[in-house]
């Protein structure tokens, strides 16, 4: 939550998901790539954004150790759920942060044909065949402002929050390469 309404970090938190796709970076290429001073982004990194990075190598340069970071858990969503089952999304490689009513899901990158397909691949797994938890997890998409027809991302989502709320054991998933918006940055 801490990420929601701070802009910087929010920024430092996209430009090191989207500059590691490829590879690890240094905190010094990260305050390039934000356009901030590398003091500025370090103090970020380390006191409130520690949790989701990790160095991945380390290098000596000339009598000093150069780290490399990468994401914890790349092309993660992570959801928090608020007061009267708000949920709020913090998606650094979409760049989207707040409550998911109004940001929305990186489903909307993408076409209506292609939010179908990935519909149909998860509404046929076992988490969305029983009816009485489905109409549940629904619920709690229209308390959040999310209209029909909900994206692959929504129905995840309300999944993940099943697992929360009610301990149940739902995975859901999609076909490895499934998604287009991912796709985009390979």
């Amino acid at each position: 939550m801490k990420i929601i309404n701070h802009e910087r970090r929010q920024d430092i938190l996209h430009a090191l998901h989207k500059s590691t796709l490829d590879g690890p970076t240094t905190k010094k290429e990260l305050a390039r790539e934000v356009g901030v001073e590398y003091s500025k982004v370090n103090y970020q990194l380390n006191n409130h954004l520690s949790d989701f990075w990790g160095t991945v190598k380390t290098e000596k340069v000339r009598g000093t150790i150069r780290e490399y970071i990468a994401p914890e858990n790349p092309n993660s969503i992570y959801i928090n759920i608020g007061q009267s089952q708000l949920i709020f999304n913090v998606d650094p490689l979409a760049n989207l942060y707040g409550k998911i009513g109004v940001v929305g899901t990186r489903c909307g990158f993408c076409s209506e044909k292609q939010r179908e397909s990935c519909r149909d691949e998860i509404k046929s797994q076992k988490c969305f065949t029983d009816s009485d938890s489905r109409m549940d997890m629904m619920e709690v998409l229209s308390r959040n402002n999310r209209r029909k027809p909900y994206t692959p991302i929504d129905y995840i989502i309300v999944c993940e929050i099943s697992k929360i709320i009610e301990g149940g054991n739902c995975v859901v998933r999609i076909k490895n390469g499934g998604c287009e918006f991912l796709k985009r940055f390979s």
